[in-house]
């Protein structure tokens, strides 16, 4: 997906509980940060697609299992329309920067809450919403998750 960027990060367990500062320690040091915002996911189905139309924002999952599913709605991207799965979390950590203009909804897989970090390097706005089971986004959830 054009502009997508996916970062794979290294996985380490620390005695003295800094992990999270490894975490960050790892990231580009040519991405700026202005928010993080710590989320709870659960195992349940999500409830709406979210965007931020001006600008990218970042999405790393450091506990449990995440599905992330994005959608190009972007009409001037070779992209436009297309559907991208990401299979992400404590075992395959990735920073992953969404541009901005690109549909995402998640959800904590493997029967347990995901933790994840939610970085903007501007202060994010509320995002636009479109419930999950809108006809305008070609995605079937797997109800069996």
């Amino acid at each position: 997906m054009k502009d997508l960027n996916i970062q794979h990060l290294k996985y380490s367990i620390r005695d003295d509980g800094l992990f999270l500062t490894d975490i960050l320690e790892q990231i580009r040091t040519d991405m700026s940060v202005a928010q993080i915002d710590l989320i709870q996911s659960f195992p349940q189905p999500p409830k709406h697609w979210q965007k931020y139309a001006k600008q990218s924002h970042s999405l790393l999952c450091f506990a449990g299992s995440l599905k992330l599913v994005l959608f190009d709605e972007r009409r001037d991207s070779p992209d436009f329309g297309s559907i991208r799965e990401i299979h992400c979390g404590e075992h395959d950590l990735q920073l992953i920067e969404i541009p901005a203009g690109i549909y995402s909804a998640y959800l904590a897989l493997g029967g347990k809450r995901a933790s994840l970090l939610h970085c903007g390097a501007e202060s994010l706005p509320e995002p636009e919403r479109l419930m999950i089971d809108t006809h305008l986004i070609p995605y079937q959830w797997d109800n069996n998750l």
